[in-house]
């Protein structure tokens, strides 16, 4: 009986984390890729069929749907693929309320890629579409993964004028993928979609950055290249592949600027701003205009720098103290930053927020600099030891 008592625990805590598997796996579908496989009965569908000059070959390579061509905008505007399933799958009832895409990072030196996912239902004469961007990667066969909540699913001629209706999320028959006039060479890979149980805001795991340490000119030539792409798309009237390409450049920059001079912070702020400024906002035309003056901002202040983000050529970059550095770095803000004891007060008394010890921690370390002689502190350290603390205070406080 004593064995029993002691063993028990240890088996309800099995049974729990089994039932916690067995649950999480109810609330993922596959339909096409992954574990399911490469179906073989995609189809193409590409603006020849009204005098368009597109082209778009598709091929399965093992699991992954690969599809590569030439978009053109001279007659025509879009090509994609689509297939029906063999049979209706039923999203509704709450298990479901979003649809994960995992994709391979394009290549390195290619513009983001909006991509419009589409569903079909029998009966509804409209395709519903969600659109995503695909993101360059310096790894090639690294994923990114995009998560599309159901109600971000539109009816096609929502995008252009107004339409209206809901997906049948009940009946869903058909799967497609489809590029709207962002014209040139396209190679694309989707590795699984997946239907989930997820946030009702769009996520996104986006692939190794393709932007390694750009210069200014760098970033110059990646905001007019996206902005001519997602402009372009704007004025066909396709708006959210104009938000979506904005974004997702934007989100590469923040990714890839992250030196400690001036500069640097300056546009890394500006990119900042306007991600955050486009959360609060519900009209795609809103955001994509709220995007394009971050965009404006930021190659206002780049243009202004030539060559190089400093006069003396160096802006160096933050990087985290390693973990056999954090008793070294622990010791060094015992001493620089007094008002930790403070910060852990405060977590003792209150929720975690890691917004609320970045901020309290940063206030100490600019109020050191203030009272102290500047030169004696390296920039760098001073931001390596506030993010360090603030980790560790929010996790061990």
């Amino acid at each position: 009986a004593k064995n029993m008592v002691v063993q028990l625990p240890s088996m309800l805590i099995v049974t729990i984390c089994l039932l916690s598997i067995l649950g999480a796996a109810a609330t993922e579908l596959v339909l096409d890729g992954g574990t399911k496989g490469c179906s073989n009965n995609w189809s193409r569908s590409i603006d020849t069929v009204m005098g368009g000059k597109s082209s778009l070959t598709y091929r399965c390579d093992g699991n992954v749907l690969e599809a590569q061509g030439y978009l053109s905008i001279d007659g025509g505007g879009f090509a994609g693929v689509s297939r029906s399933l063999s049979e209706t799958i039923d999203l509704g009832g709450g298990s479901y309320n979003g649809m994960e895409v995992t994709y391979e990072g394009l290549e390195r030196t290619a513009l983001p890629l909006a991509l419009e996912l589409r569903l079909g239902a029998p009966g509804q004469r409209a395709n519903f579409g969600s659109v995503f961007a695909l993101l360059p990667s310096s790894e090639p066969g690294a994923v990114g993964r995009v998560t599309l909540p159901l109600d971000s699913f539109l009816p096609r001629n929502n995008f252009n004028s107004g339409g209206s209706g809901t997906l049948d999320v009940s009946r869903i028959g058909a799967i497609a993928y489809q590029l709207l006039f962002q014209e040139g060479d396209f190679l694309f890979r989707i590795v699984e979609v997946k239907a989930v149980s997820s946030p009702t805001t769009n996520m996104y795991i986006d692939p190794p950055n393709a932007l390694l340490n750009p210069s200014p000119m760098e970033v110059i030539a990646l905001i007019d290249g996206t902005i001519a792409r997602g402009s372009f798309a704007y004025n066909q009237n396709y708006i959210r592949q104009c938000e979506k390409v904005y974004s997702a450049s934007m989100r590469q920059l923040v990714d890839a600027l992250t030196g400690i001079c001036d500069t640097q912070i300056n546009v890394n702020m500006a990119l900042t701003d306007a991600l955050s400024k486009v959360d609060a906002l519900s009209d795609a035309s809103d955001r994509a205009f709220a995007l394009r003056d971050g965009l404006d901002e930021v190659r206002a202040i780049t243009v202004e720098l030539g060559d190089s983000w400093s006069s003396d050529g160096a802006c160096a970059t933050l990087v985290p103290p390693s973990v056999d550095k954090v008793d070294t770095v622990v010791d060094a803000v015992d001493t620089l930053l007094p008002s930790v004891d403070t910060v852990v007060d405060t977590i003792d008394t209150e929720p975690p927020s890691v917004d609320k010890v970045v901020d309290t921690v940063f206030d100490s370390v600019v109020d050191t600099v203030d009272t102290e002689s500047s030169s004696s502190y390296n920039r760098h350290d001073l931001w390596s030891r506030m993010v360090a603390t603030a980790l560790l205070v929010a996790v061990f406080g």
